[in-house]
């Protein structure tokens, strides 16, 4: 999937979270009017578009996000908005042909796979719009540590090749939160760059 498309995505889930806020009783021009929370975590599943540019192979995979607000009203005091900071951990697993084709494999591998390990660290902002439904936009940095196996023939002989590699990727998602469940629980889906993820959220 292409940066192109996810943006598209983005903006189709955002504009729908719009919509259905719509639908309730409007807070977006109440400021302070959500719930005061220390922090909002998110244990999620996660689906990464590819680790290599060239691959549409998609990773599955889970992890956990923690965000903290430091201004309860604001930046924009007029607004029912806050803003803090976002950090968490996701893995995800790759398999396949496709692991091996990217790599260059030079030898008959029949068992190919990967594996990510992301720890973003990005800037929240939290616009509230109804009782249930906040959308959000978080921009920072996504540490990745990949390490990728093959194992085949190389010849005649059984081999096994696995190698690491550690980067850095800027990382942009938008999101919405349903706090479906009163109004410390629910649901919330993040769409961005360089994964999507969708599970749980929890208000403490």
């Amino acid at each position: 999937m292409t940066r192109r498309r996810v943006a598209l995505v983005g903006a189709a889930s955002l504009a729908l979270a719009l919509l259905y806020s719509g639908a309730g009783r409007a807070q977006i021009k109440a400021p302070g009017a959500h719930p005061h929370y220390t922090v909002a975590v998110d244990p999620h599943f996660v689906v990464q578009y590819a680790d290599r540019e060239g691959s549409d192979k998609l990773g599955l995979g889970f992890g956990a996000r923690a965000y903290i607000p430091f201004v309860h009203n604001g930046p924009v005091p007029q607004i029912n908005n806050d803003i803090g900071m976002s950090f968490g951990a996701d893995m995800t697993f790759f398999g396949g042909d496709e692991v091996c084709r990217r790599r260059g494999v030079t030898f008959y591998a029949s068992d190919c796979s990967a594996m990510n390990v992301w720890l973003p660290a990005t800037g929240e902002w939290n616009f509230f719009l109804t009782p249930i439904v906040s959308v959000f936009l978080d921009l920072g940095l996504a540490f990745q540590y990949e390490k990728w196996s093959f194992q085949g023939l190389c010849g005649s002989t059984p081999c096994k090749q696995s190698e690491s590699d550690f980067d850095v990727e800027f990382a942009s998602w938008v999101g919405a939160r349903f706090r479906i469940f009163g109004d410390r629980a629910g649901l919330v889906v993040r769409l961005g760059w360089p994964y999507a993820a969708a599970g749980a959220t929890i208000l403490f």
